[in-house]
């Protein structure tokens, strides 16, 4: 049987998704709610020198979110223009 990870949002997921091109709010959304079958997909990257955190790419957009496999928990942190979401990073 596999494992099915909790997938939590920041309070500010709404916010971001306000900021994205409509195109991609579908692309997104199942994304993020499969990371729950699957916290690693095709097409995810760990950020170097970062503790557990990945991105996922879709189209200009990155979604930042962290996994805690020892709670079977993933955590999505933010989701912005590939410009302006590693600042903070």
């Amino acid at each position: 049987m596999s494992k099915i990870y909790k997938v939590l949002f920041e309070k500010k997921y709404a916010k971001d998704l306000k900021h994205i091109h409509p195109s991609y709010h579908k692309a997104i959304m199942e994304i993020t709610f499969s990371l729950g079958e699957n916290p690693r997909p095709d097409g995810y990257i760990k950020l170097i020198g970062l503790n557990n955190l990945f991105r996922i790419r879709i189209g200009p957009y990155r979604i930042i979110y962290t996994v805690e496999d020892d709670r079977l928990i993933v955590l999505v942190l933010e989701i912005g223009d590939r410009k302006d979401v590693y600042k903070k990073y």
